[in-house]
This record gives structure tokens, sequence and C-alpha cells, in this order.
């Protein structure tokens, strides 16, 4: 299905619909996916034929075109907090995003903790409500400050750029996936992964990321 969809669409960026990208980035993951579970012998996996090394060469081949060959439509961000940013659906990391609407007229120590995690509320003017009923921490992802009852236009994003650039890095390895990997770090304010590491090595970090 996704290699049709690959032939059948083309680059077209519009927040709600999938293109060409989405798709190529839906078989990076599904391929990525295989790979990592074939290797770790997850039940069923086990079964495929191909080898896990053949599965990780496609991820990286799939996902590889995505964070190269579209840069003028699909880049990284570099202002965080822009991802999740209610009014700006069309960022350069969102691949594929849910179109919700608050309207209803359309359908549909490490800067991600101190930016995006947290346990204080405040009023409208910015000073601490207190005192404060909120237990533990939450998140501040997909804030939406004018939502309307139960209605947002807060838009989960089903697939990101930095979600592909990940799976390219750990199928890839570290040779060719390590600065894809510390550019994220690097925006998220923590120290970059050191090179030098083994391909395990690596795909472990990777999946901490």
């Amino acid at each position: 299905d996704l290699t049709r969809a690959d032939d059948l669409l083309e680059v077209n960026k519009v927040f709600g619909r999938a293109d060409k990208v989405a798709a190529q980035s839906l078989m990076a993951k599904a391929y990525l996916t295989v790979a990592s579970s074939k290797e770790h012998n997850v039940y069923r996996y086990t079964e495929m034929r191909r080898e896990p090394q053949i599965m990780y060469d496609s991820a990286a081949y799939w996902a590889g075109k995505v964070v190269r060959d579209y840069r003028d439509s699909y880049d990284f961000d570099t202002d965080l907090r822009a991802i999740y940013d209610v009014d700006k659906p069309t960022g350069p990391e969102h691949i594929f995003i849910m179109p919700i609407d608050r309207s209803g007229t359309q359908e549909g120590n490490d800067k991600r903790r101190t930016e995006l995690i947290h346990r204080d509320i405040y009023d409208a003017s910015g000073n601490p409500i207190v005192p404060n009923q909120v237990k533990g921490y939450f998140s501040s992802k997909y804030v939406d400050p004018d939502f309307i009852g139960e209605r947002t236009s807060a838009r989960p994003y089903l697939i990101r750029f930095s979600d592909i650039a990940l799976v390219y890095a750990e199928a890839a390895g570290p040779e060719e996936g390590l600065a894809y990997v510390n550019r994220i770090r690097e925006r998220a304010g923590v120290t970059p992964l050191p090179s030098g590491m083994t391909t395990d090595e690596f795909r472990k970090a990777v999946i901490k990321e």
C-alpha cells in the first residue's frame, strides 16, 4: 500500500493530509519495526524471512529520503515550542498532523522538560496561582489557551520530521545517524552523544532519545 502511495502521491504540504513524504515516513517506520523486532526475537517477527539488516537498510533508505530530499518543505524546527503551537500547524517538522479546529469550521534540565513539563499553573497575567491544586507534573504540549468548552485547535502530530530523523539514525547507524540525533539534543540544550559508539550502543541511545 505504501509503495503504491509513494508512486501516486506528490509532495504536498497541507496540514491534515498525507502526502508522498508521509507515505515514505510510514514505510521507514514499518521497516524499522520489523528490523528491530526480528533482531530482538519478538514473538511472530522471528518468522519473517528477510534478515534484520535488510530491513534496517530499507528503513534507512526511506527515512534518508525524508530527511534529505525535501528540505524546502520539511526540516527541523529551530524553535522547540513552535512545534506544539496551535497557531503554527504548517511548521517544518509537521509531516502529518491531525486537523482539529476549535471553531468547528474545519475537521479535524533538558528544554523538553523545563519548557514542556510543568507543575505550576498561572493566571492570565502570568502570576502563579496559589494554592496550586495540580498534583504532580503535567505536559504543556498541545495547549490551546483559546479553547472553547471541549473544543480546541491543538493538533496532535502523527508524524514529525524529528521522528523520521531518529528512524534514519537508528536504521543507518552511528556513522550516518549521529549528526541527526545531536541536532535534536542540541536544540533541547543537552550534551551531544559521543562519537565512537558501536552500532548496538548507538541504537540503544537513539531508542532512549
